[in-house]
């Protein structure tokens, strides 16, 4: 019985020693990289506070469209993949507070 290498086409998520899925890559610019590292850490401190798990705050693709584009206003944040109305109203704030600091 032959097998695929693991590298030919493969699409399952990375997985980490620990079984969880790794972090998408980040971006190849530097700042967004760090800005989304920042946004991942706010986002497990809302999380926490919430009980709720991370993915309930945003996910990862939404943190790195977020780095990438970093909106400057609430309105602006609707524009983002995965965030609505009940998330802006939620999380805007804390959101625009890091892409703010990232500047």
């Amino acid at each position: 019985l032959l097998l695929p290498p693991e590298h030919a086409g493969s699409r399952r998520p990375r997985r980490t020693a620990s079984g969880r899925r790794a972090a998408a890559p980040p971006s190849a610019d530097p700042a967004a990289a760090a800005l989304f590292e920042a946004l991942r850490a706010r986002r497990l401190e809302l999380a926490r506070s919430e009980r709720v798990p991370p993915y309930v705050v945003a996910s990862d693709r939404t943190l790195r469209e977020l780095a990438e584009l970093k909106p400057e206003s609430l309105a602006e944040l609707e524009g983002i993949y995965g965030i609505g109305p009940a998330k802006v109203a939620r999380y805007g704030k804390a959101l625009l507070a890091v892409l703010r600091s990232g500047r």
